[in-house]
């Protein structure tokens, strides 16, 4: 379908799609008690989806909006402060959040993004809004998807993490090989009657049925717990 091919949208229709949406988003939430686990899991999935869709048109909208508020500041001669200020009171948002969506459109998700920042494909809206604030923002972006690629717990905490990482001047190939270096599951047992002992086993020693051929695996025992870590393989060597 080419771009002659779809007929824009006015308020009116607009409004109409978006209140068939929220009809069927109530009629969705009042089936969930009967519904099976399968459908339950499928119904999560779709709605993640849609909430991550409708991030990505608030921030194409917001973009859109701060591009005229930015001319007509420059055509009446006014402060851009003082008019971002008003549609942000507009919109009951901060205008932090505007200058912040304004920049990730810019850099990430708009039609002037490197190609290679929009064949990363969609990452949670966390990530943007971390990766905005680093000193080179695709350079972070770019670790980001490669840290949810290859690391199973990935989250907002840890781009946070990997935000002031790089503010302090880790490269992204040192933070990628710190990550590596760490446990990728640990789990504590308490045992009471266990004296004061230490040993590591990997997995050239000592393999443990049902672990994953990429895992090296380190037992701590201390007194009143053992603790089993688990690591990518060749990443404590």
């Amino acid at each position: 379908m080419t771009g002659q091919e779809i007929a824009p949208y006015d308020a009116g229709s607009l409004v109409s799609i978006l209140d068939r949406i929220g009809d069927a988003a109530t009629l969705q939430i009042e089936a969930i008690p009967s519904m099976d686990d399968e459908t339950l899991a499928a119904l999560h999935e779709s709605a993640l989806q849609v909430e991550g869709q409708a991030w990505r048109v608030v921030v194409h909208v917001r973009a859109e909006m701060m591009g005229r508020a930015r001319h007509r500041a420059l055509e009446n001669g006014q402060e851009i402060g003082v008019v971002v200020g008003k549609l942000a009171k507009e919109l009951d948002v901060s205008s932090g959040d505007l200058y912040r969506d304004e920049k990730i459109h810019a850099l990430f998700i708009g039609p002037g993004a490197p190609e290679e920042i929009l064949g990363i494909g969609n990452l949670d809206k966390v990530y943007y809004q971390e990766a905005v604030v680093a000193p080179k923002p695709e350079v972070a972006l770019r670790l980001m998807a490669d840290q949810r690629d290859t690391r199973t717990h990935y989250n907002a905490g840890d781009a946070r993490a990997d935000v002031k990482a790089l503010k302090d001047g880790a490269s992204p190939q040192q933070i990628l090989a710190a990550a590596d270096r760490e446990p990728i599951r640990e789990t504590s047992t308490p045992i009471y009657a266990l004296g004061e002992v230490e040993v590591a086993i990997t997995d050239r020693a000592f393999r443990l049925a049902g672990l994953w051929d990429h895992e090296e695996i380190e037992v701590v025992a201390r007194p009143g717990s053992i603790t089993l870590r688990q690591f990518r393989k060749g990443s404590r060597r």
